[in-house]
């Protein structure tokens, strides 16, 4: 589903900017999201000094305008003090980590994928750099990468880390009697029964597929190009692998299907969810 509204956003002259780009507007809604958290918090302002890890080189530059347009562009350019990239296939973030302990942030926003997190948790640790608060997208935030990431860097290190999901975790073991979670281990023993089912990559996979059939259904007996198009823009519905209440939403005017997210704090050996679901992006 991100990929298809990637591809329609480029096929119509869409660019990655404050308004457009799928990982700017997923992040700018986990940003909204902790900042609302913190606010209620004897009015904490997210971060004094903010320093990011980012994927790249094109996620990185979502997720970058997606952080700066959530804190705002003078709380941005005050408080954000080193921002940097990696490599997907890079096997080390030992030099962007020497460079962020330098910059002297006591907030660490990983903007990264799960194999560059894991790294980067064991890399703070062993440079003795220790952030009063360590923030991750959703992508690295399901239990069985936070657990990698404890056996290389210490429980001590990585709890208290926050994020935000709009999804189930098959990590998590309150999911264990959901009906949607029992399907996803279906089909999983059936299709790739020598994979890891607690990977929250394959569950994102499937719940990107439940998406596509429900846009299929919507298209009509005989779907076209248009049909299914118009099927996408206008989607209004639960998905059953998401967490309760979230909704998949499109419009002509509003091509991002999520914007619902609910804060989540990880405590060994997984995450707990924190309030409410909350609109991380009114529309």
């Amino acid at each position: 589903m991100p990929g298809i509204i990637r591809r329609y956003n480029e096929s119509v002259g869409g660019v990655n900017d404050d308004t457009q780009g799928y990982h700017e507007t997923i992040t700018r809604a986990y940003i909204t999201v902790l900042a609302d958290y913190l606010a209620s918090s004897n009015g904490a302002s997210l971060a004094a000094c903010v320093a990011s890890l980012l994927a790249s080189p094109v996620a990185g530059k979502d997720y970058l305008l997606g952080l700066r347009s959530a804190l705002g562009k003078s709380y941005a350019d005050a408080n954000i003090v080193a921002q940097e990239p990696y490599e997907a296939t890079a096997t080390s973030v030992a030099s962007q980590f020497v460079r962020i302990k330098a910059s002297g942030a006591t907030i660490l926003v990983l903007l990264s994928t799960p194999g560059a997190t894991i790294r980067a948790y064991a890399t703070g640790k062993a440079l003795g750099y220790n952030p009063e608060q360590i923030y991750l997208n959703s992508v690295s935030a399901t239990a069985a990468f936070l657990n990698t990431a404890v056996a290389s860097a210490g429980a001590a290190y990585v709890n208290g880390s926050l994020s935000t999901a709009y999804l189930k975790d098959p990590a998590n073991p309150e999911w264990d009697n959901d009906a949607a979670m029992k399907q996803y281990r279906q089909i999983m023993a059936k299709y790739a029964p020598s994979a890891n089912a607690n990977n929250g990559l394959y569950y994102y996979g499937v719940a990107k597929a439940e998406a596509f059939v429900q846009a299929l259904y919507k298209a009509g007996k005989n779907p076209t190009r248009a049909s299914y198009m118009a099927a996408l823009l206008s989607m209004n519905t639960p998905n059953k692998f998401a967490l309760p209440g979230v909704l998949e939403k499109t419009s002509k005017t509003d091509r991002f299907i999520i914007s619902q997210q609910q804060l989540i704090r990880y405590t060994n050996p997984d995450w707990k969810r924190i309030g409410k679901l909350v609109e991380g992006r009114p529309r």
